[in-house]
């Protein structure tokens, strides 16, 4: 599908040919979707790309910026699934929830989404930044000590010390700067800082390898 979105976007002369062949170039990173890497590249905004699919397969169009949504809405997504796909959840009925996606072809998010909450997915579409901004606004992410609720300070710690990236070793430095390996199971539940989220993440994927 995200060869078919950069025709797409060719045809709606939001980028041209040659560009588009540059970000399908072999040397660029297979796991990044083609959207993101347009965006990267400068040439298009991810405004631009909902737009243009909107208006060739007429899936609504949302402006997250306007987005008021009530807090029972919220509820049925959890925040690591609402950043997993970059999707939130925007109107429920009995039986429908709308998401606003920034790829409404993702149909791992759709099905996992459906199962999920039981609910008919009526997917729209949006810009990748507006939905990053409303999770951000809306979402609360897992506290540390949440996340770490099931698991063992050595767990956890044979864990980390298995993880040699830089995350793990700042979360490592966190464990030993907080009266040595206990901060995990005290940190309060209502961090927001850009690094209590950073950790928590860490941590959420160190634990669900287990």
């Amino acid at each position: 599908m995200q060869e078919k979105l950069g025709e797409m976007l060719v045809q709606a002369k939001r980028i041209t040919r040659d560009q588009l062949e540059r970000a399908l170039s072999p040397g660029k990173e297979p796991r990044t979707k083609l959207s993101r890497r347009l965006v990267d590249m400068g040439f298009v905004t991810d405004h631009e790309i909902a737009d243009t699919f909107s208006t060739v397969t007429g899936v609504p169009l949302i402006d997250c910026s306007q987005l008021e949504i009530a807090p029972d809405v919220l509820k049925m997504i959890p925040w690591e699934v609402a950043r997993k796909y970059c999707v939130v959840p925007v109107m429920k009925t009995a039986k429908t929830l709308t998401l606003a996606m920034a790829d409404p072809t993702d149909l791992f998010a759709l099905d996992d989404i459906q199962f999920m909450t039981g609910l008919s997915i009526e997917p729209a579409v949006a810009a990748e930044s507006g939905i990053k901004d409303v999770i951000e606004k809306y979402f609360r992410p897992p506290s540390l000590s949440d996340l770490a609720k099931d698991f063992s300070e050595n767990d956890v710690i044979e864990k980390l010390e298995d993880e040699a990236t830089p995350e793990a070793r700042m979360l490592r430095h966190e464990f030993w700067l907080r009266s040595r390996c206990k901060v995990i199971f005290e940190l309060p539940d209502d961090l927001t800082s850009n690094e209590a989220r950073r950790l928590a993440g860490i941590l959420q994927l160190l634990v669900t390898q287990s």
